[in-house]
């Protein structure tokens, strides 16, 4: 809360101010649940997360998610920092190539990594045509000029109170993480990857939820089948590349 406060006071901008602070948060938000939901030490568990995390019967363990999940951020981190916006998609597919030798054996995962694979290449690859993206991407923006993350604000018209603030508090952290230049006439580049990221991240939630909700009620190959056909409907795929209201409120159902 100090450091935010901090923030605040500062007159200036402090570059990926959200993404400094989020860090923290999320880290301690895992410590938490860690820390809650450890299992005792002698349980042997082999459908939950430590399962999930560690090699299976026959698997190299440098092939288990404790290694090429990490491996993946760090590709996609790396790929992004030195290539850039216009090599994202490229890097996006490679980080997905990694993760492909531990989704062989683990379904969810491997579910994760095929709708990725058509969902994230060309998230940002055309620009925000449909009007409500230039709509929302400013109103977001100005949360990032103004430095106020409550009182939003639409240009000439002045407030802005027509939506609810989940998707503008979404696509302002993205902005201001993925380092987009949002002071007034700068012209950002590459905008589109920032506004319809965190979009991306909800339609993958509601997939993945659909998919363990589905293989605890019925079976792993019946969620798999039901999250694939989530994410292949027409209308789910294309909200699901939008920046617009659609997809926080669906996939937070």
């Amino acid at each position: 809360m100090a450091a935010l406060f901090l923030f605040d006071a500062y007159e200036g901008h402090v570059p990926r101010a959200p993404l400094v602070a989020l860090i923290p948060i999320f880290g301690v938000i895992a410590a938490v649940f860690y820390r809650v939901g450890r299992p005792p030490a002698d349980a042997a568990v082999v459908d939950g997360l430590p399962g999930f995390w560690n090699a299976q019967p026959g698997e190299s363990p440098y092939l288990a998610p404790r290694y090429t999940i990490p491996a993946a951020l760090a590709v996609a981190l790396v790929g992004a920092l030195t290539l850039g916006y216009p090599s994202f998609e490229w890097v996006a597919v490679a980080s997905l190539v990694v993760l492909l030798p531990s989704a062989v054996r683990r379904p969810g995962l491997l579910l994760f990594v095929v709708v990725s694979a058509a969902y994230l290449p060309r998230l940002g690859g055309y620009g925000l045509w449909d009007p409500w993206e230039t709509h929302y991407g400013e109103v977001s923006r100005e949360i990032l000029a103004r430095k106020d993350w409550i009182s939003l604000w639409w240009a000439q018209e002045y407030w802005f109170w027509s939506k609810p603030i989940l998707i503008f508090w979404m696509e302002a952290t993205s902005m201001a993480s993925l380092g987009v230049n949002f002071l007034p006439d700068a012209n950002p580049e590459n905008a589109e990857w920032a506004l319809r990221l965190p979009h991306y991240l909800l339609s993958m939630g509601a997939v993945m939820s659909v998919f363990a909700l589905v293989r605890r009620t019925f079976s792993v190959r019946a969620g798999f089948l039901a999250g694939l056909a989530l994410a292949t409907i027409p209308h789910f795929f294309f909200l699901a590349h939008q920046a617009i209201t659609d997809m926080p409120f669906v996939s937070t159902m």
